[in-house]
């Protein structure tokens, strides 16, 4: 066997719960198990060898045992040699914790959990392959978990595989580098056919490239309006080089070549979007809200502002209850919208020959909208002073 297909996802945090979102966290809920269904499928018609769920299968260590069930029921369903599963810093491994007792238990033969750092040998799954491992044991860390017993010389006919989950320093958004950090530097330094990695929610590199040996794939469903592109997985294709297992010379071409596709796999959209107002609102205003095909699938962040006529108050909130109704939720910041002061506005508030009239009736005819706002804030503080 000299070519090995790996198929690389993670962060798939199933059990979240969305608490924020409304009426839309039971169906966000209900993604992250059915997600796990078409990493599942991508994975067995790509004819994928091994599925590699890098870390956060599960959003925290206390989940439900018919959870637990429902998700080993799913991956009992790939088609491959085997499905490899590492705790992450969401679900990190502990003797004590019912999670991984529970999930051993109810999980298939061919479902490995890489809760030490190994080597752990698949040739009992027909695969000449060796996996180093990284779990996490805790929800935060300083230090990496690497493997620090890696093989100084390559294995002729066999793959090394290595999979983490922490933040990678320079891609991973992690200031404090409390999050298990490392750097492709180490990484590289170990010698392995491939890195896959876990933690990060957004895929790393964007395009892959065969020099790049540390991939991150994301998760493979949005879970967050700091993630707005479609969530997915990696395909990795490794082939074994020919090379004289006598020459120890140059480790480097040793290395199995590597190809790697990105899959979507994600059914759910986050989008932030921004309009302006400037007296009435177009009929058509919003009505290229979703960017996503999709609209009931699709969450939105929405950020309203300008001056609206008092006249145009009501359509304004048609038109958004509007949007509101086609999307699965919208979210709008209405704070910088402010509603135009007319000559009626200051007739209703003020005496028409006084002087906050006068000096707003002033301010209007020069067209200083923010001077006059600011006014008539002022002069309506003072009046109820």
């Amino acid at each position: 066997m000299n070519s090995l297909t790996v198929l690389h996802a993670a962060d798939l945090h199933v059990g979240l719960r969305f608490l924020s979102h409304g009426e839309a966290s039971q169906p966000l809920s209900a993604a992250r198990f059915e997600v796990v269904d078409r990493v599942v499928e991508a994975a067995s018609q790509a004819s994928a060898d091994i599925l590699v769920l890098a870390g956060d299968l599960f959003d925290r260590t206390r989940i439900a045992k018919t959870d637990i069930e429902r998700v080993c029921e799913s991956l009992a369903g790939f088609s491959g040699a085997c499905v490899l599963v590492l705790p992450g810093n969401h679900d990190y491994f502990s003797p004590e914790s019912a999670l991984w007792s529970d999930f051993c238990r109810e999980a298939g033969e061919h479902v490995l959990l890489l809760a030490e750092t190994g080597p752990y040998r698949l040739d009992d799954y027909g695969l000449p392959c060796d996996v180093w491992a990284a779990p996490c044991t805790s929800k935060t860390s300083s230090q990496h978990v690497l493997p620090t017993e890696l093989p100084a010389t390559r294995h002729p006919g066999r793959f090394q595989l290595g999979v983490a989950h922490g933040s990678l320093i320079g891609v991973s958004p992690d200031p404090k580098l409390q999050y298990y950090p490392m750097t492709r530097e180490d990484l590289d330094a170990t010698g392995v056919d491939i890195w896959l990695l876990g933690h990060t929610h957004v895929p790393w590199p964007e395009i892959p490239d065969p020099g790049i040996r540390v991939y991150n794939p994301g998760t493979p469903e949005p879970d967050g309006f700091d993630y707005t592109r479609s969530g997915g997985v990696f395909l990795h294709t490794l082939l074994l080089p020919e090379v004289d297992s006598s020459d120890e010379s140059r480790p480097e071409s040793r290395r199995a070549q590597l190809t790697s596709r990105f899959i979507a796999t994600g059914q759910f959209r986050f989008e932030h979007h921004e309009r302006t107002i400037t007296g009435v609102p177009a009929e058509d205003f919003l009505s290229d809200i979703p960017d996503h095909t999709d609209a009931a699938k699709t969450c939105v962040r929405l950020r309203v502002h300008g001056r609206i006529d008092p006249d145009s108050r009501t359509r304004y909130h048609a038109l958004r209850d509007e949007l509101r109704a086609r999307l699965l939720l919208l979210e709008v910041d209405e704070s910088e919208l402010h509603t135009r002061i007319t000559a009626d506005t200051i007739g209703d508030h003020f005496p028409s020959a006084s002087f906050p009239a006068e000096l707003l009736t002033r301010l209007s005819e020069d067209g200083d909208d923010e001077a006059m706002d600011q006014a008539f804030r002022l002069l309506e503080q003072v009046k109820g002073s």
